[in-house]
């Protein structure tokens, strides 16, 4: 399993983002970038080419599913895409509020992905047991999420990533059973059932992350977006900068260790503190 100083970071949507990219190369760590459409990993590839510090995942996010911006012609894309992907992001079920209406749609979508997921890969790893790792959201839905995966026996062949995990405990049991790894970040160590979820799992199968910039769902969208021509986020987003993200990383890290007790693994640390 690959290590990830941030494991869910959205690039593409911050103005620091090339000064990050020199950071992590500084640090020789790996930031997991997700998109939330194919056209975003196309135009991440083409920002940071041959970066092997920087790893753009192939996305196609719930949230856009709902809303009726992706669509089939877009899904075909993503799995056109897939065999030269081997990190899929942001992807997954949300069923909060008014977007469990389009859960059907979100289902059929999500299982296809999956589908593509546990196609190999155009050029397979040497020496990886796993041949993708796919960063999962998962709102309200965590059940129908690993019903697709034990489907597809998902896990067999990916590291399969929950993001900010939110499901109940016994959902956190089954997702911990099947293998899955989990993403924590600043937020969910700061809530109570959040640190809780943190001492019930496997150490091994904890990774970090930001979510930087922690705000998609603001950001103007609009159909240039997936025509491969994205508007400015608003300038709140788009001012996240490098510090502010090391910042969030470091308390993150602070947070933790205090509710764990223990220290972050070796391939986690990257700084003094």
């Amino acid at each position: 399993m690959q290590s990830f100083l941030d494991s869910h970071i959205h690039l593409d949507f911050m103005e620091g983002a090339p000064e990050i990219a020199l950071r992590a190369a500084e640090l020789e760590r790996k930031l997991l970038a997700n998109s939330i459409s194919p056209y975003g990993f196309m135009k991440l590839r083409m920002r940071f080419p041959g970066n092997p510090w920087i790893k753009p995942a192939l996305g196609f996010h719930p949230w856009w599913v709902a809303a009726g911006v992706l669509q089939p012609a877009d899904l075909l894309l993503f799995e056109r895409l897939a065999p030269e992907a081997p990190f899929i992001g942001e992807v997954g079920l949300d069923f909060m509020g008014p977007r469990k209406e389009s859960a059907q749609d979100q289902l059929d979508a999500f299982d296809r992905i999956i589908e593509a997921c546990v196609q190999p890969l155009a050029c397979p790893p040497a020496t990886e047991r796993y041949q993708r790792v796919v960063s999962i959201h998962a709102v309200k839905s965590a059940a129908a999420v690993l019903d697709v995966l034990e489907r597809w026996d998902a896990t067999g062949s990916n590291v399969c990533v929950f993001h900010w995990f939110t499901g109940t405990s016994d959902e956190l049991q089954r997702a911990i059973s099947l293998g899955c790894f989990f993403s924590v970040g600043e937020r969910m160590l700061r809530s109570k059932k959040g640190r809780a979820y943190v001492n019930a799992i496997p150490p091994e199968r904890i990774l970090l992350e930001t979510d930087a910039p922690g705000s998609i769902d603001t950001a103007p969208w609009d159909s240039a977006l997936f025509a491969g021509e994205a508007p400015i986020p608003d300038a709140r987003i788009a001012a996240k900068s490098c510090d502010e993200w090391e910042a969030s990383l470091l308390r993150t890290a602070n947070l933790y260790e205090e509710a764990t007790g223990r220290a972050l693994p070796a391939a986690l640390q990257w700084m003094e503190r």
